[in-house]
């Protein structure tokens, strides 16, 4: 009579057991290494405009009319108190530039009625512009306790 040799089967849970700890290992390592690869409104608004927006804000709506985001866009962050002084060397007053560029683009994004601009009234603002014509309006409410961010990336 032959003797076949039987080949001993891997322990299941011991494989099951490897594969867990591996998953469990790779995950944080993974999110460790990945997370500057993650873009956030803040990130994006430094890379591409060079500011540092305060942190903490809260944001509550979100308009473009691009699938893309490489267009116009309407951001409202909730910001009770600029205690950062984000908005110290702004201009005070009814906006004086480009206020037309800034109405064609708000007309466009057809923004909830509870979230858009009075343009008549005065803000805490700021315009900042690109060589390609780029420009990002920075407006602060400090009554409703709200800073908007209007920008074209045109």
């Amino acid at each position: 009579m032959k003797q076949t040799k039987q080949r001993k089967r891997p322990n299941n849970a011991l494989l099951i057991t490897c594969i867990i700890l591996l998953i469990l290992i790779a995950v944080p390592v993974l999110y460790y290494f990945g997370r500057p690869l993650i873009i956030t409104a803040e990130r994006a608004y430094r890379i591409n405009w060079g500011i540092d927006l305060p942190c903490g804000m809260e944001m509550e709506y979100f308009a473009d009319d691009s699938s893309l985001g490489d267009s116009d866009q309407y951001i409202v962050f909730r910001y009770e108190r600029d205690e950062a002084g984000f908005t110290e060397n702004f201009s005070t007053g009814v906006l004086t530039q480009r206020i037309s560029r800034l109405q064609l683009t708000l007309d466009i994004l057809d923004i909830d009625p509870q979230y858009q601009l009075d343009l008549t009234r005065p803000y805490r603002w700021e315009l900042l512009t690109q060589e390609d014509g780029s420009w990002l309006y920075i407006l602060y409410d400090d009554t409703a306790g709200r800073l908007y961010l209007i920008q074209s990336l045109r």
